[in-house]
Parts: structure tokens; sequence; C-alpha cells
């Protein structure tokens, strides 16, 4: 998130996320949607669903430096969790769904950074390893729908950067998919935490100067 908005600018970051993620978020819920787990996805999705339109409609009115400054403060938030390892207790059952869903969603239209909420769910939930990316990328490909549908489409300085960020993400993918078994886990982890946690510094830097 925080490098798209020092290529698009923060206000044209998330819907370009969001349009971007969806598509790949569609590509592999295609080869695993047969282990997803509909009724958990809906759970997520509608609450989500309906904080979307009124986050978004209030992200709008904000400045873009404002902008940047949140989303940069979000993603150090969100990688801190992360980091830590932390597990939310009430983030469990129908109201854990509701709460985690909700912020979620409203994460992901203000600075797409939804997951930490809806991870540490599917951690308290002990969703079984196989069913747990293609239930996430079912809700993502819903949330980015609505998110986009709600930010609008992008306003780029270039056209072609959307084809520029689809193809490097296509190619992130097919490189992390094939590498994936190779690479300890643990490695990975951290090299993206600390990429987001400088992504999170650049953005808040860049809206203060």
């Amino acid at each position: 998130m925080p490098f798209v908005s020092i290529a698009t600018g923060p206000a044209a970051a998330v819907p370009t996320i969001n349009l971007v993620a969806g598509g790949l978020n569609l590509i592999m819920l295609i080869s695993e949607h047969e282990h997803a787990r509909w009724r958990e996805v809906l759970r997520l999705f509608i609450p989500a669903a309906i904080v979307i339109p009124v986050v978004g409609y209030g992200v709008d009115k904000l400045p873009t430096d404002t902008l940047s400054i949140i989303n940069g403060a979000f993603i150090l938030a969100a990688t801190a969790l992360l980091a830590t390892g932390a597990r939310a207790h009430s983030l469990k059952g129908r109201r854990g769904a509701v709460l985690a869903g909700a912020i979620s969603g409203a994460g992901n239209v203000a600075t797409s950074v939804g997951g930490p909420p809806v991870a540490m769910y599917a951690i308290n939930a002990e969703w079984p390893a196989k069913t747990y990316r293609p239930t996430l990328q079912a809700y993502f490909l819903g949330i980015n729908i609505v998110s986009f549908a709600v930010r609008g489409v992008p306003r780029l300085h270039h056209p072609s950067l959307l084809l520029e960020l689809a193809a490097a993400t296509l190619a992130g993918w097919l490189v992390g998919r094939r590498y994936a078994r190779r690479v300890d886990d643990n490695v990975v982890r951290n090299m993206l935490l600390i990429t987001a946690a400088v992504g999170g510094i650049v953005a808040i830097v860049r809206g203060i100067f």
C-alpha cells in the first residue's frame, strides 16, 4: 500500500489496489475454491459491506496529506499486531465475525489494509490450513469489489500505470508461488513485516512534509 501510494498518490492508491488485488483474489480463488468456507465468507462480508460505504464517504473528504498519514499509521499498527502474534479472544463466534468484518471493511476502504482483523479471527476460529487461503481470498474479492465501487475509478497521472502495477502483481504472485516451498516461512514473514513497517513510515513522513 505505501509504495503504491508513492507511485499513484494517496487518493488513488486505495482504489488502485482494490482493483489490482481483486483480480489476484479471483485468480487464486479459481484454483482453490472447493476448499472455501462460504458461510464464513458471508459472516465476515456482510458487516464489512455495510461499513465500507460509510467510511468511504468520510475518507473522500479528507485532504491528501492527512490521508497519507492515516494510511501510514494504520499500516504500522497492523504490522505491530502481526509482529507480536497477538490474538484477540473477542474475535470469536458470530459477534467476532461481525467485529472483524466491520474493522476489516473500514480498513480496506480507507487504507487498503483490511487483513489483520480477519486473520486474527481465522486464527481464533482455528480454520483448517487448507481452507484458510481460499476463504480469505473469497472474502477479500468481495470487499475489494465493494470498496472499488465506493471509491470509484482511480485518477492516475499515467493510465498505463494501472497495467504496469497489474503486471507486476501477477509476476510477483507467479514468482512467489514457484519459490514458496523453498523459502523459510519465518524469513518471508520477517521480510514482509519490515517492508510494511518501512512503507508505513514513508507514508507518514510524506504526509507531514
